[in-house]
């Protein structure tokens, strides 16, 4: 399970862009799924607001965004 939220966001931002592997698509649903808050966070996201964010910032500002709902467990 991913334990960095820049990894976390960075396999977000690749699930929203259906540029997934097999193996980011597993680690990304064993984080989701280990955490109630995150499946509910997970669930909100639309892709329609993250393409918006993606054509209106670069992809610090769109990481920064998406780690703001991410809770990470060490």
């Amino acid at each position: 399970m991913p334990k960095s939220i820049n990894l976390v966001a960075q396999l977000i931002l690749k699930y929203l862009r259906n540029e997934m592997s097999g193996e980011e698509k597993a680690r990304l649903d064993q984080w989701v799924f280990s955490d109630k808050e995150n499946h509910i966070f997970m669930q909100n996201i639309s892709s329609e607001k993250i393409c918006r964010i993606d054509q209106d910032y670069d992809q610090e500002t769109i990481f920064e965004k998406i780690q703001g709902g991410i809770r990470v467990t060490v």
